[in-house]
């Protein structure tokens, strides 16, 4: 028994289609736009490592990862130390967003060094560290920010 496709069918079909394809072109803006401040924010993290300027990173982050990551950095000139970070690779894995909140999985490659500030010697020789993450993001307004910052596996190559 064939079925026939009467032209309401079609109509109906255009008009879903129609419909649907700007909520996904929004999604697919979004995405990207989640994206865009994932790779920003390690950019800005990277200069706050060798500069200690914090104010990218102000733009990119809350409250709470602002102050996560600049606590960080700065124990070490606490203990008269400078870490020299280097982001080597940076893929996203997966977006997911959810209203205003997002998550992004990202497989990294980092180099670390330590290095004694009055001496400039190496505390620690550099050192590989590939990780996959876990950033969630919150929208401020209209701007993504990141929230939160997860290891989900770290492994460090000698």
């Amino acid at each position: 028994m064939k079925k026939r496709i009467s032209k309401n069918n079609i109509l109906l079909s255009l008009i879903c289609i129609v419909l649907l394809l700007p909520a996904s072109c929004v999604k697919s803006a979004e995405k990207k736009d989640v994206e865009t401040v994932i790779r920003a924010y390690n950019n800005a993290l990277e200069k706050a490592f060798e500069t200690k300027d914090f104010g990218p990173l102000k733009d990119l982050t809350t409250e709470r990862e602002y102050n996560k990551a600049t606590i960080y950095i700065m124990s070490y000139a606490g203990q008269d130390e400078r870490l020299s970070a280097h982001l080597i690779k940076f893929d996203i894995k997966r977006t997911a967003i959810s209203g205003n909140s997002a998550d992004a999985v990202t497989s990294e490659e980092w180099e670390y060094e330590r290095v004694n500030m009055a001496t400039g010697e190496a505390v620690t020789p550099y050192t590989l560290y590939t990780y996959e993450m876990n950033y969630k993001l919150l929208k401020d307004g209209d701007k993504w920010k990141v929230d939160q910052l997860k290891i989900i596996k770290e492994d460090q190559k000698h």
